[in-house]
């Protein structure tokens, strides 16, 4: 079956009117036994400015025409299948719309015979953060390096234990909390973090690093899944790599208190691109 969006016109203002408008529908269909009649499965409504139908695909055109010519009717559409698309970045962007869903060895193995996997690159995200636990940015090896920015300089970071930048990393070259150091608690008042690094308030910047770069690593889910093989494991992840998996990251924490962009510096050029620039990043993000 198909489902049909039917927008409605601005004369109805409430729902039990879009149900009566369903019903009356349903009502002349009937008594007009239209050869598409019985194909129509249900009409309801979703709302007092849409109604939903569904119908059999077969002469869906027929059908469709019929709910055109109807006075209330504004806008007729069938309803796209809803997917996680970020699922499928390098899909969407290599492959004919038939194979989006597939793990494509062809695919990754052309592009890796042709360089094109982000190796030797260096991506500067500038977002609400970064989930570096994450088994598409976690090194078991190494620390994630912690910039913490100056008082006098936020392209300058504070020595601390951790390095700032490590370009040995198999992921993130540099973290930099633009805001600086911050405590964050949850809801209970507990302290969480003492740096603020992470991305704990909307996680749109790991969504963004992980479809420019993420790339899960087979020692981290070996780590992290020891119950199955770590080749089955990963073979499965990867078709939630990035477009460049092979690229590393340096990444501009812009989160401030609850707010994911409240620490965006007036001056772009000052004061946000520079930093990765310096590290060797030549394509910044800022998805925003």
């Amino acid at each position: 079956s198909v489902i049909l969006n039917i927008l409605l016109g601005d004369m109805l203002t409430s729902s039990e009117e879009a149900k009566l408008v369903a019903a009356r529908w349903e009502s002349e269909l009937k008594a007009a036994k239209h050869e598409f009649s019985a194909r129509i499965r249900s009409i309801s409504a979703g709302s007092h400015k849409k109604l939903i139908v569904e119908v059999d695909a077969h002469g869906l055109g027929e059908t469709a025409r019929w709910f055109t010519q109807q006075r209330e009717t504004l806008w007729v559409e069938k309803r796209a299948k809803k997917t996680l698309s970020n699922k499928f970045a390098r899909a969407l962007m290599f492959d004919a719309p038939s194979k989006i869903g597939e793990i494509n060895h062809a695919r990754d193995a052309l592009l890796a015979k042709h360089g094109l996997t982000g190796r030797g690159e260096i991506i500067g995200i500038g977002d609400s953060g970064l989930d570096h636990d994450s088994c598409f940015f976690h090194d078991s090896s190494r620390v994630t390096p912690l910039c913490l920015p100056s008082s006098n300089s936020s392209l300058r970071c504070i020595s601390r234990t951790r390095p700032h930048v490590d370009m040995l990393h198999r992921k993130v070259v540099s973290y930099r909390l633009v805001a600086g150091e911050a405590v964050v608690y949850d809801e209970l008042g507990r302290v969480t973090n003492r740096t603020g690094e992470g991305d704990f308030s909307v996680g749109h910047g790991t969504s963004a690093a992980g479809s420019a770069a993420g790339s899960a690593s087979s020692a981290t889910v070996a780590a992290t899944d020891a119950s199955s093989a770590t080749v089955a494991a990963t073979d499965e992840l990867a078709q939630y790599h990035g477009v460049a998996p092979d690229a590393k990251l340096v990444i501009d924490d812009l989160s401030l208190g609850n707010s994911p962009l409240g620490a965006v510096p007036s001056d772009l050029q000052a004061d946000l691109w520079p930093y990765a620039y310096a590290l060797g990043s030549r394509v910044y993000l800022n998805s925003w």
